[in-house]
């Protein structure tokens, strides 16, 4: 799922398989809250420089990484869980 230049929201929803779960890119403003972003290749949410993103209460499962952000973006994030393997 990607966002770019957009304004909007991801919520309740799952992201599974992909090579990343959520970008936010260029001069979005994007909040990701409460979903389930799984089995993806590399990170579970990449906030880009310039974009700003609120991810809060995720569920971050088995990605390639967790929330990647560049220099230069602002992200709000609290409360998101990494399940740790059995």
């Amino acid at each position: 799922m990607s966002f770019v230049d957009a304004q909007g929201e991801l919520i309740g929803s799952e992201v599974r398989d992909n090579d990343y779960g959520v970008t936010i890119a260029g001069k979005s403003d994007v909040r990701v809250e409460g979903n389930v972003i799984a089995n993806n290749l590399y990170d579970a949410v990449v906030v880009q420089a310039g974009a700003k993103g609120t991810v809060l209460r995720n569920r971050l499962v088995k990605n390639g990484g967790t929330i990647a952000v560049q220099g230069g973006a602002q992200v709000e994030q609290a409360d998101n869980t990494v399940p740790s393997a059995p």
